[in-house]
């Protein structure tokens, strides 16, 4: 009790001193997380893809040379800075190597469709959404369908971030007698 009272002046000054300590690492912890730049990549085929399938097997060679939109690649920006991205697209499996299926955007300058990269990217804000189109060259929709196996985008900065597909429609290139039927319908 005697060094209690002797010393209660420099005990005060280490509990202050502590309660500051911790204050200050939670808020150096908060500034860092919202710095941290992150980005949630994922894919699914779309809505109409089995649609835009059926009808790339009707057209002819000079209805162009892109069937779709197939596949759909959502971008989330988690984190609390905006992000300039520069790719977005698809993994796919062709004959066991790994290979890029680029997305499609509309060229700010023409308004044809055009690569993200070849574009100038685009800036996603802080905590929002966007989804992107995967089209499919006619050879593509009329051939083989490529095995997706993953999703990415890529930022400003090179940082490629990977994401999952997700199966959750199964789409097929229809054999000749059922494109005839369905012109027969």
């Amino acid at each position: 009790m005697d060094w209690l009272n002797e010393n209660y002046l420099a005990l005060y000054g280490a509990v202050v001193g502590t309660i500051a300590l911790c204050l200050n690492f939670g808020r150096f912890w908060m500034l860092y997380q919202k710095s941290v730049r992150k980005l949630k990549v994922s894919a699914k085929v779309g809505d109409d893809a089995q649609r835009h399938i059926n009808e790339a097997q009707k057209t002819d060679e000079f209805s162009g040379n892109l069937c779709g939109p197939v596949y759909k690649v959502t971008v989330v920006n988690p984190s609390h800075t905006p992000i300039h991205i520069q790719d977005v697209g698809l993994f796919i499996d062709v004959e066991g190597k790994i290979e890029r299926l680029k997305c499609y955007v509309r060229s700010n300058t023409h308004n044809f469709l055009e690569h993200m990269d070849n574009t100038s990217g685009e800036d996603l804000a802080a905590g929002s959404r966007r989804t992107y189109s995967v089209w499919l060259s006619k050879e593509q929709a009329k051939c083989k369908l490529p095995k997706v196996v993953g999703s990415y985008v890529v930022d400003q900065m090179g940082k490629e971030y990977k994401g999952k597909f997700e199966a959750t429609a199964n789409i097929a290139i229809p054999s000749s007698t059922q494109v005839a039927q369905s012109d027969l319908a």
